[in-house]
């Protein structure tokens, strides 16, 4: 070997700054995980073994108590955080006007005559103002966030006066698990159920998956560049039979059912299982045209499903000569239009706190609760195509050799299961 060579060679097995980081927090991190389980548990224990015969309470079952007290703090908590959004948009409107010299004084001054008038008169009992709550959904691949969502409903279905209030929800998704996004859109069901009118907001986005939700509204408003449809279904499952063929690697798999496995990741793809993967996709586009159809009378005769049930995406304003949308404005708009009306705005937030934290690795839960929605998204798309790991570290780096790829094989294999074969794209 060439000097040249082996510099180069000893360069790129140099570690980057970012790899030494990584490696360290690996190597840290899960010794602190177990030190502080086995520490608790064996503090639990140890007050156990010393409880008095008789029942009384003694220092060693006091620390058994604290020690209980400790683990129900590390439980997660469900909160609902409600916030008037009304007192947001009055408070814009005081700092420009502070700031311009308050402009509307004049108005103030010519209407005291009538706000006299009005005194003199006697009162007439209030009318109950009309509510509007306001979720908000951004969806990952797996439709994760529906557990905030279920909660969300729950709270709002248990308070609001259905055929009097309304529910604004701002919705962003490019779709994903056909499950995951089925379960999200039969929350927004629920609301309608309960006679509470839903109005849907996409800014940027509700293709496939995201539309299946958006369909649910009994308006649609979305802003002019804002991508919406991509009514389709999509099964994506990566083949490596060759690749084993040639390493001398052989998969065996017993089944009971005609149809228990039909294209797989490690043999051959007949005609016939690709006729009945085909099958199986079609099935579940026609139960997303019959939801959609259901939802959005402009679309259920049989041509208008035609014309847009073809996984395409279009834009607002293509969007609503199709019958997707039915008007063009963006959530601020609509949000700012209740206000004005006079209607209480309030946003409905699902969290999960913990009273307590764990000592010394507290920061790592508030390292995970800080991370943005973006990395979460990408967490779930990992998780999705987990089962592709161990053929992508095979592929990519044939030193890994079969024996690598065979032991990732069976730690991913629930590729095929329901949630993670089918996807609304």
């Amino acid at each position: 070997m060439s000097g040249r060579a082996r510099a180069k060679s000893a360069k790129g097995s140099t570690p980057t700054v970012l790899e030494h980081l990584l490696k360290t927090t690996i190597t840290w991190s899960l010794p602190l995980a177990v030190f502080a389980v086995g520490a608790t548990v064996a503090k639990r224990g140890t007050a156990w073994t010393k409880v008095s015969a008789d029942g009384n309470k003694s220092p060693d079952s006091i620390e058994l108590a604290q020690a209980n007290k400790q683990v129900e703090s590390m439980r997660e908590v469900d909160v609902i955080d409600i916030r008037k959004l009304n007192s947001k948009y009055q408070g814009y409107s005081s700092s420009i006007n502070d700031k311009v010299g308050g402009t509307d004084g004049g108005a103030q001054q010519q209407g005291a005559p009538e706000q006299q008038k009005q005194q003199a008169e006697p009162p007439s009992p209030p009318e109950a103002k009309k509510s509007v709550f306001v979720l908000s959904f951004r969806g990952d691949m797996s439709a994760s966030q529906v557990d905030h969502l279920r909660e969300e409903v729950t709270a709002v279905v248990l308070s609001a006066r259905g055929g009097r209030d309304e529910v604004v929800l701002c919705l962003h998704s490019g779709g994903g698990t056909v499950t995951g996004y089925g379960l999200a859109a039969a929350q927004l069901d629920r609301l309608r159920a309960a006679g509470l009118r839903l109005t849907v907001c996409v800014d940027e986005v509700a293709a496939s998956g995201g539309y299946m939700m958006a369909c649910v509204g009994d308006t649609i408003c979305a802003a002019p560049f804002a991508a919406v449809g991509s009514i389709g279904v999509v099964a994506t499952v990566p083949n490596a039979a060759e690749w084993l063929k040639r390493h001398g690697v052989e998969v065996h798999e017993a089944t009971a059912g005609e149809h228990k496995r039909t294209v797989t990741p490690y043999r051959p793809v007949t005609p016939a299982d690709e006729r009945k993967a085909k099958e199986d996709v079609a099935a579940v586009h026609a139960l997303f045209k019959d939801f959609v159809g259901a939802r959005r009378p402009a679309l259920a005769a049989p041509e208008a499903m035609v014309a847009v049930a073809t996984g395409e995406v279009w834009f607002g304003p293509q969007a609503v000569a199709r019958g997707l949308v039915d008007s063009l404005a963006t959530s601020d708009d609509v949000l700012l239009g209740h206000v004005r009306a006079g209607q209480d705005v309030f946003s409905v937030r699902h969290t999960q706190v913990r009273p307590g934290k764990l000592g010394p690795l507290a920061w790592l839960s508030d390292l995970q609760d800080g991370l943005p929605d973006g990395l979460g998204g990408l967490a779930a798309a990992a998780g999705l195509v987990s089962a592709c790991g161990a053929l992508g570290r095979a592929l990519g780096s044939v030193e890994g050799g079969p024996q690598e790829f065979a032991g990732g094989l069976s730690a991913g294999s629930d590729w095929d299961s329901p949630e993670r074969k089918y996807m609304l794209k």
